[in-house]
């Protein structure tokens, strides 16, 4: 006791927890299992695999992955045996994965890295006929537009 206060580790606090609320430590640990296999992905599937796969849930020992193109998934569902032999090693849980593909997903760009915004194009010769389509054009956006 420091002071007539008590302090409790995290181990207490999750016990305290499980005798309260055993729901809700099961779901607490899923969510941080499931936030390590994130962050371990890369070196679970490898760099490659990574790149077009992130593992987006987790339930009842089923990890869900999705990934950007079909070709991807069928080389995870061809390499299953041997990333779930590599979860269990590293996390001591057995689970089967399940793919799917979406084509919206949203991965973090690497940090450091900046998207290069391509230069406005600039014609160097003029062209009459092109000159007077473009000032045409223009016009016809005005006449929309008020």
């Amino acid at each position: 006791m420091d002071g007539g206060i008590t302090r409790f580790n995290a181990s207490d606090w999750t016990e305290f927890l499980a005798l309260l609320e055993p729901k809700e430590v099961r779901r607490f640990e899923r969510d941080f299992l499931l936030q390590r296999l994130r962050a371990d992905w890369p070196e679970i599937a490898g760099a490659l695999l990574a790149q077009h796969s992130q593992p987006i849930a987790l339930a009842e020992n089923v990890l869900h992955v999705v990934c950007d193109h079909s070709t991807f998934a069928n080389e995870i569902a061809l390499l299953a045996n041997a990333l779930r032999k590599k979860i269990a090693a590293k996390y001591g849980i057995e689970l089967t994965l399940r793919t799917r593909t979406s084509r919206r997903i949203f991965w973090h760009k690497p940090t450091g890295e900046k998207q290069a915004v391509p230069p406005k194009p600039v014609r160097e010769a003029t062209n009459p006929v092109l000159d007077r389509l473009l000032s045409e054009l223009a016009a016809l956006a005005q006449v929309k537009r008020g």
